[in-house]
């Protein structure tokens, strides 16, 4: 029986070049090698993507949220001084051009409707 082997594993390998016997088991290696190498890279550089866009994604809310506060500080300031003078018995409510725009900052950016 193992001769039969022998002479089938001769019969086959008899046919191919040394030279191939030896090249193809380590090209096939080395093309393994590299297309692991490859696929690793890649989803490692596709991790790297989705972390760096998580924390821009979350920089870029933070501003959002810091420039929404300034913007509208000086709005709440205004309605809570109206409030304020309004609970005092100082506004008046008939005449609000005369009693509300000198509370507004000459530098704001609120709007009076003029």
């Amino acid at each position: 029986m193992s001769t039969t082997k022998n002479r089938l594993a001769t019969k086959l390998l008899g046919k191919v070049p040394l030279q191939a016997i030896l090249i193809v088991p380590f090209v096939v290696q080395i093309v393994g090698v590299v297309g692991l190498v490859g696929y690793l890279s890649f989803t490692n550089g596709q991790k790297a993507i989705a972390d760096l866009a998580s924390k821009l994604q979350n920089e870029v809310s933070s501003r959002i949220a810091g420039h929404l506060d300034t913007l509208l500080a000086t709005p709440r300031q205004i309605n809570q001084i109206n409030l304020d003078a309004y609970e005092l018995g100082n506004l008046n409510l008939q005449d609000l051009d005369r009693t509300i725009k000198p509370s507004i900052p000459a530098n704001s950016r609120i709007s009076t409707g003029d």
